[in-house]
């Protein structure tokens, strides 16, 4: 057993109720972690053979497509896309080859002779069993408040709350966020272990 403990697991796997606390976890920390949301975000990164886009570019936005806006990065020959909402959800039913192929058709309406990509990196968040989602979201009912409850420590101040979704004194879905969280708690079990220091 030990004495402290920081808890980073991420909301998506909290709400999901894959993990199971013994003792309980209070009633308040459950309604904590279930009033925020855990939103979804993909990204496909399809690199190319050669640019056949303007270097200078910074973004391509084809319109009437379901695929609209890819991030250039012309110095890797990569464009990256986002994905949000519907789309992010729905390529995570599909294979890699088949959201590729689809991709590549909609690049074609503008630039009919491109070449196929050479590789592609394409990210499944909600299906990850280590994440099931991306980042926390503010829903209906969430507030400041409810970021203050996830951060607040449990089980006679043993478990100390650390993530991206316990950030209240910044931003929340972000690697920095996270890190923030961590070292505040981090801090404050070196004040229990030390606290005339």
């Amino acid at each position: 057993l030990c004495t402290y403990v920081i808890l980073t697991i991420p909301l998506g796997c909290l709400k999901s109720n894959s993990i199971v606390f013994s003792p309980s976890l209070p009633k308040w920390k459950e309604e904590a972690i279930h009033k925020m949301g855990f939103s979804l975000l993909n990204k496909v990164y399809l690199q190319f053979s050669e640019i056949f886009w303007d270097k200078n570019l910074k973004r391509i936005n084809i319109l009437n497509d379901h695929f609209q806006f890819y991030y250039c990065l012309p110095k890797y020959r990569i464009l990256a896309l986002y994905l949000y909402g519907n789309l992010a959800r729905q390529i995570e039913q599909k294979t890699d080859e088949d959201i590729v192929k689809e991709i590549f058709n909609s690049l074609r309406h503008i630039y009919p002779n491109i070449s196929y990509p050479i590789k592609w990196l394409i990210t499944r968040w909600r299906s990850d069993p280590f994440s099931q989602g991306s980042y926390s979201s503010f829903h209906l009912g969430s507030n400041l408040e409810t970021l203050k409850e996830l951060s607040l420590e449990t089980h006679d101040g043993r478990i100390h709350w650390a993530g991206e979704h316990t950030n209240y004194n910044g931003s929340i879905g972000y690697v920095d966020s996270g890190f923030e969280s961590g070292m505040r708690e981090a801090k404050k079990i070196l004040n229990k272990l030390q606290p005339f220091t």
